[in-house]
């Protein structure tokens, strides 16, 4: 059974109700209204990302190599790459034609988007660095790209 095609997400619970407690000062036992929220995230794996780029080059691949070099160079808290296909060629001493059906294999899984020219966002619902809210937020920046993508596309096709 393929668990790729599982798709990550948060869910969030909140408990009210309340709770006696003793008032320290007067021994007086009051009751108080508590809520607990709770956030989890469902269908993650925990991996070492460092340890497995350095196992992904020792494969020797140059489309992992780009891979590898975007999750490098990417801004943690944004989950943004500022960088030009002409760039990461450069820097890796790729050539463009790789550089470019990497970007393209990356965009229709859907793991890299193109905000403009030179700036990539990293899909958070696969790559993301620190806690769920934030990624909940840099989530929400994603899909607002995909929404204006798809708004373009029926755009064009209407002419």
């Amino acid at each position: 059974m393929n668990d790729r095609n599982k798709k990550t997400h948060v869910e969030r619970n909140v408990k009210v109700g309340t709770q006696e407690i003793t008032d320290a000062k007067t021994g007086e036992i009051k009751t108080i209204n508590v809520m607990e929220i709770r956030q989890t995230d469902f269908n993650w794996n925990k991996v070492w990302l460092g340890h497995l780029l350095d196992a992904l080059d020792v494969i020797g691949n140059k489309k992992i190599a780009v891979m590898n070099y975007l999750l490098e160079i990417r801004d943690i808290k944004t989950n943004q790459v500022f960088v030009t296909q002409r760039m990461v060629c450069s820097k890796l001493g790729t050539s463009l034609q790789t550089v470019s059906s990497t970007f393209k294999a990356l965009q229709s899984a859907k793991v890299l988007k193109k905000e403009r020219n030179g700036v990539y966002i990293l899909n958070p619902e696969i790559i993301w660095k620190g806690d769920t809210e934030g990624r909940m937020d840099i989530l929400l920046t994603y899909k607002k790209i995909t929404q204006v993508e798809q708004k373009k596309g029926k755009i064009t096709h209407k002419k």
